[in-house]
């Protein structure tokens, strides 16, 4: 059986990756034609560069992006924690990363790697020369990518002479992009899915090297269909093993015509646009846990609903946003073409079956939701 030496590029502050570096450095993995030499995950300083960017993005459309860029800014150049800085950047996070345990975390990974002689380095950024120098210098047959931040230009992609494969935990062609596991639910897809492809200058398109789907059901959600994804690295890094090394096979060409691409989810994109959705499309938004609307200028989380079909009296409040009835368990909102039943809140920090915090809060008829 040939080998490959590998240089993995990882993400380490992300679930999903460190579940693929811990199938591609697992005990039973020596049997593998794998094998990785070097670990290059972002520096510090990256991951903070990346932490302004990102709460750039999901501030934007709230008139809030440049101060908050500003105030981001000021707390890195005074060396303040990335975890304070993060606390803007997963504002809308269904539940902290720790409950997404990939089975190892990245000082353990990093002990692994010492253990068995494998190098770990740290970059600013991957478009330097002395990066690609030192790479080349290894002479490595294969890179790998799994949920590394950076994006690899041609000058690290055309190094080794087996090419790159990066592990993307969605069902390519669908959600190529950023955040795979929030679109993959936000934009009603039926399976979500894990796949390894070739790496090309164009972000997530290139040849299908191994791919798992993972159907939908309806008790799925953001935090399930994540673990999902973890749950198949271990049988995903086994299917790139053996198409390496099996001869004649070859990766298969991603439809184009069926693509879809997502950039950095924006706090736009949480927000239910009850004129501009319907009830489904509702419903597909608030599986990812990150759903919110407001009510009377506060923020307002959806965590389930219910599609409703509205009684005749409830049908005379048609226009989208508006309350239409408060029941004993369900706030009824009008949306595009139909109706949603709401039935679990955060508000102000708790959470509330949605037709007891109405009552409370003495919500009535006809009132909009934002």
């Amino acid at each position: 059986m040939p080998d490959f030496a590998a240089i993995l590029f990882l993400g380490d502050r992300s679930p999903y990756g460190l579940s693929v570096a811990s199938a591609l450095l697992r005990p039973d993995s020596l049997h593998h034609a794998l094998r990785v030499g070097r670990i290059v995950t972002p520096s510090a300083d990256a991951y903070d560069r990346l932490a302004v960017r990102r709460a750039n993005a999901r501030l934007r459309g709230r008139g809030m992006a440049a101060r908050a860029g500003r105030w981001l800014r000021r707390r890195v150049a005074s060396a303040a924690t990335l975890s304070a800085v993060m606390e803007i950047e997963d504002e809308g996070q269904p539940l902290p990363d720790s409950t997404l345990d990939p089975g190892v975390t990245t000082g353990e990974l990093e002990r692994l790697c010492a253990a068995q002689g494998i190098g770990w380095q740290r970059v600013d950024g991957v478009r330097s020369i002395l990066v690609a120098e030192t790479l080349k210098a290894m002479r490595p047959d294969l890179l790998l990518s799994a949920a590394f931040p950076l994006i690899l230009p041609e000058a690290l992609l055309s190094i080794p002479g087996q090419g790159a494969i990066n592990f993307h935990p969605s069902l390519l062609p669908r959600c190529r992009g950023c955040h795979p596991i929030f679109w993959t639910l936000a934009s009603g897809e039926t399976q979500g899915g894990v796949t390894a492809h070739r790496m090309t200058t164009e972000v997530d398109a290139g040849d299908i090297v191994a791919q798992i789907p993972l159907p939908l059901s309806d008790q799925d959600d953001y935090v399930s269909l994540y673990r999902r994804a973890m749950g198949a690295s271990a049988r995903l890094v086994s299917m790139v093993n053996d198409f390496l090394t099996s001869p004649g096979r070859h990766a298969i060409p991603q439809d184009a015509s069926r693509a879809t691409r997502f950039g950095e989810d924006t706090d736009e994109d949480h927000r239910v646009h009850w004129s501009g959705r319907s009830p489904a499309e509702i419903a597909a938004l608030v599986r990812t846990g990150m759903a919110f609307t407001t009510l009377r200028g506060e923020r307002l989380g959806i965590l389930s609903v219910v599609e409703h079909r509205p009684a005749h009296r409830e049908r005379r409040t048609a226009r989208a946003g508006r309350v239409a009835a408060v029941h004993e368990d369900i706030l009824v909102v009008a949306a595009a073409g139909g109706a949603i039943g709401v039935r679990t809140v955060s508000w102000r920090g708790r959470v509330h079956q949605a037709g007891d915090l109405a009552r409370a809060l003495g919500v009535m008829r006809n009132e909009v939701l934002g």
